[in-house]
């Protein structure tokens, strides 16, 4: 919060993967699940930035916070394919370390590259080097309920039903590698996500990193009191 009262920085902020934050982000999760008394999924996020020192890998963040909450996750595919083009973390690696059982839902998408990052910008069809590993990504998800295709409103005009018709079929394809009953059993249980072996003493808390974001992004006027 700034002179102003609370102020938009315009783009949804990636967390400081830390302990701290896994246990915020938990404790955030278990009250939204009480008040709404439904189960409840996180989504794997995008994240521009480069990984900074005291951070969890991304794939042991989002376990960790999963196994903390005791609650789903929301696989985006395509923010962890974009982080991938970005060299923030190889998707395999953070596939990897996820507790496949725990996936609920899959989300895909177009990319584009822009301002010297690719972005994940709901633009147009899902990227061709991105469907075989959701092919392979889908295949062992025992628990998974539904594929959802994402386009910008603003992008659906120019899309064109043909293309649109495509991705339907394409996400057709990957819903019939959905394992059954006795694929699912058969697959190895997730191992659990290692413990960091990166110092996390020199890391600011939440509250810190938000203050530290919004002083990068925020013109003085819009920026948070000290």
């Amino acid at each position: 919060c700034g002179s102003r009262g609370s102020r938009n920085c315009g783009f949804l902020m990636p967390p400081l993967q830390t302990e701290i934050q896994v246990k915020l982000a938990a404790q955030n999760i278990r009250q939204r699940q009480a008040e709404l008394g439904l189960p409840f999924a996180f989504e794997t996020g995008v994240n521009y930035f480069a990984r900074r020192k005291g951070e969890m890998p991304d794939g042991e963040f989002f376990a960790a916070v999963a196994e903390a909450a005791d609650c789903g996750i929301l696989l985006d595919l395509t923010n962890l394919w974009v982080n991938d083009r970005n060299d923030r973390a190889r998707i395999g690696d953070v596939l990897a370390q996820l507790p496949r059982e725990r996936v609920w839902e899959v989300h895909l998408a177009g990319i584009e590259f822009a301002h010297g990052h690719w972005l994940d910008a709901h633009c147009r069809g899902v990227d061709p080097d991105l469907v075989p590993i959701a092919a392979e990504t889908i295949a062992n998800l025992p628990n998974l309920g539904a594929i959802i295709f994402e386009i910008a409103p603003d992008r659906f005009a120019s899309f064109g039903a043909t293309a649109f018709l495509r991705e339907m079929e394409t996400l057709h394809r990957l819903w019939e590698l959905m394992p059954g009953a006795a694929t699912a059993a058969a697959q190895p249980a997730a191992q659990p996500a290692a413990q960091p072996s990166i110092e996390l003493f020199d890391a600011p808390n939440p509250e810190a990193w938000e203050r530290l974001i919004a002083q990068q992004l925020l013109i003085p006027d819009e920026q948070p009191d000290n």
